[in-house]
């Protein structure tokens, strides 16, 4: 990245003075962020890519806001860009892609002087969801990046990233957070200890999750729905999971809502066959669905070597989604091997 200096975040234990109070772990990639800023080395564009809802984008707008010298909300900064699909006026559905035009508008923005006379940042949420157009548009800016402006794209996976992209962009991996730390940063928002460890230990490693839990407590009792309908298939026969991938799926869907869904369904899966994992190793306290113990028992009693395969085609199934395969398609694919 020319004159940037590598990206290496330090040891996870690492200990930032000064964390943004709205950030739940990363502390040594933030730490790494503002050290390779503060040496004047910073690149010109950054990959933040991990699962969603493990932090990403508040990393970004927390060093963004760094780099500007705000503390207020980035929206009211002039030299702050968002880049993101944009909504249907009357579903309120987000659109399948970012078009050419809105990278249009941001070259627009771009090839002005910076209204505070400091940096431009760009923040691009879901840099996979770009157009093949959108993403030739993008390209210039990346390859011949303006004095002091700033990308950081997100995604939850680089694979998903087109090659021209990805070769412009400092790659920067988010891994899941420890339940541990969720937790305690839940207990500092007012939670009491038993709470937070549950909510911690449902995220998954994704504080974000763990936050809308407690933001939107609707949300949570629909996790558990789904998690008790998808375990419920477990004990079922091959056309009974079948059939539930119609409910789950329906067939007027659109195709951008039900990957989405699907994804979310094969990230609840997984989490219910790990948790098999676990008791099948003796560690039944360490499961994060405790109301379904008993299933997961019961699918835990059919081996190491059978949960290894389901885990397995789950990851398989998530790479289908990630390459557009039909979403009833790779569900299909999963559920067959519960």
């Amino acid at each position: 990245m020319g004159a940037s200096e590598s990206f290496t975040p330090g040891p996870d234990s690492f200990i930032v003075p000064m964390m943004p109070a709205q950030i739940i772990g990363h502390a040594p990639i933030l730490e790494t962020l503002r050290r390779v800023k503060e040496r004047d080395r910073l690149g010109h564009a950054y990959l933040f890519a991990g699962p969603a809802r493990v932090g990403k984008t508040a990393v970004a707008r927390a060093f963004m806001a760094e780099v500007l010298g705000t503390e207020t909300p980035l929206e009211c900064h002039p030299d702050f860009i968002l880049v993101e699909r944009g909504r249907d006026a009357k579903t309120g559905k987000l659109h399948g892609s970012i078009v050419i035009e809105q990278i249009h508008a941001l070259c627009n923005r771009l090839s002005m002087a910076a209204f505070m006379g400091g940096w431009k940042v760009c923040l691009i949420e879901g840099i996979d969801w770009l157009t093949a157009d959108a993403a030739n548009a993008l390209l210039k800016n990346l390859e011949e990046p303006h004095p002091k402006t700033l990308f950081i794209a997100t995604t939850e996976s680089l694979d998903a990233v087109l090659p021209t992209i990805k070769s412009r962009c400092e790659p920067v991996r988010f891994g899941r957070v420890a339940t541990a730390e969720i937790a305690a940063s839940l207990v500092g928002r007012g939670l009491a200890q038993e709470e937070a460890v549950v909510l911690a230990r449902l995220a998954d490693g994704r504080p974000g999750r763990a936050v809308a839990y407690v933001e939107n407590p609707d949300s949570r009792a629909v996790a558990a729905e789904t998690i008790g309908a998808l375990a419920a298939l477990i004990s079922a026969g091959p056309a009974e999971r079948l059939a539930a991938v119609d409910k789950f799926l329906p067939p007027a869907l659109p195709f951008i809502e039900a990957s989405e869904r699907a994804a979310d369904l094969v990230d609840r899966l997984s989490e219910l066959l790990r948790d098999a994992l676990l008791v099948e190793a003796g560690q039944p306290d360490a499961v994060m669905h405790v109301g379904q113990r008993d299933r997961t028992a019961a699918l835990a009693r059919r081996g190491s070597r059978h949960l290894a395969i389901a885990l397995e085609t789950a990851l398989e199934a998530k790479r289908m989604l990630e390459e557009n395969v039909a979403p009833r398609q790779s569900l299909d694919h999963l559920l067959l091997q519960l």
